[in-house]
């Protein structure tokens, strides 16, 4: 005969997460400070920031053991070496804890920042710019029978590499060792949008990836 006190303090005290339907954990967690992507193919991102366009503090493989256990593999580690992570729930949410960080909690969504902003399509008197969310671009000068006579397309044209935000500027990092780096200004458009602006004029967003 089963103890009814026992199945009462049972009903009375549940388990903060259900073993029976564990909880989804593919997608963006945060704390505000860090920024963990656990992807669908078994791949994490950890952040040391909230800036999902600079470089990863760690990259490598996830796993789940059960309902409330994941593990982060880093690829770096010479010895392969797990981290625990905890899922707990407080309150409404469910959260994430990684040894050494404050505890996540999950979006669907990564948060968006201003480099959201750029990628895209640029047009502008150097011609058009190109940016992808992988970190790359490509500038490419105005036909001749657009370019002004006072324009410098020379500063836009013809080359590839890498881009960034550093503060209130958008630096374009050539591959090629010959050409130098270009600096733009960012001029904030409203809450939305943002405008670039360079020697020759300015650049206006075009077309949005």
């Amino acid at each position: 005969m089963s103890n009814p006190s026992i199945a009462a303090q049972q009903e009375s005290n549940p388990l903060p997460l259900d073993p029976t339907a564990p909880v989804p954990v593919v997608g963006w967690w945060t704390n505000g400070r860090q920024l963990l992507q656990l992807a669908d193919d078994d791949s994490f991102r950890l952040w040391p920031s909230m800036n999902r366009f600079e470089a990863p503090h760690q990259a490598g493989r996830w796993s789940r053991q059960n309902y409330m256990t994941l593990w982060l593999e880093p690829y770096a580690m010479r010895v392969p070496e797990r981290t625990r992570c905890e899922l707990d729930r407080s309150g409404s949410e469910v959260r994430l804890t990684i040894d050494g960080l404050d505890s996540m909690v999950r979006f669907d969504e990564a948060p968006t920042s201003i480099e959201d902003r750029l990628v895209g399509t640029w047009s502008g008197p150097g011609g058009t710019l190109r940016m992808s969310q992988d970190g790359r671009y490509r500038a490419d000068a105005p036909p001749a029978s657009t370019a002004s006579a006072g324009s410098a397309p020379v500063s836009l044209a013809g080359h590839a590499g890498r881009w960034l935000v550093d503060g209130s500027t958008l630096v374009l990092l050539p591959d090629s060792p010959s050409v130098p780096p270009v600096v733009l200004a960012l001029e904030p458009l409203g809450a939305e949008s943002v405008r670039l602006r360079a020697g020759d004029g300015s650049y206006r967003r075009i077309g949005a990836p």
